[in-house]
């Protein structure tokens, strides 16, 4: 395993102490802590969620690549995975998760989905 992985599960270790810890002090509740929640799990999620698209994109490729490169990869694809996540925890936050809400928002994922991963 890579040096720089070791750094990256203790990032994730230690963002997932932090939105816990955030969560049992006090309830989310006012705008400005509802934001910072879904700051932290926007974080926490993109951390946590590179790290098996690593070892999977890993196990795809040549032997002799660049393991950062790959990562990077893997770190892009959980990017757009925990913003459409966030985003629909955020429509549930902020009680505006209606059923037309919930389409264009569906909708706008699949667009950003397409973009981020259409060939160049």
């Amino acid at each position: 395993m890579p040096k720089f992985l070791y750094t990256i599960l203790v990032f994730a270790a230690l963002t997932w102490w932090g939105l816990i810890s955030l969560l049992t002090k006090n309830p989310p509740e006012g705008t400005p802590l509802i934001l910072s929640v879904l700051v932290l799990i926007f974080i926490t999620l993109t951390a946590t969620l590179s790290i098996p698209g690593y070892f999977i994109s890993q196990s795809k490729a040549p032997e002799f690549t660049n393991l950062r490169v790959i990562y990077r990869r893997s770190l892009r694809v959980s990017l757009v995975l925990s913003s459409c996540i966030v985003g629909f925890l955020g429509l549930r936050a902020f009680a505006l998760d209606t059923a037309l809400n919930l389409t264009l928002y569906l909708i706008l994922c699949v667009m950003i989905v397409l973009h981020f991963f259409s060939k160049r």
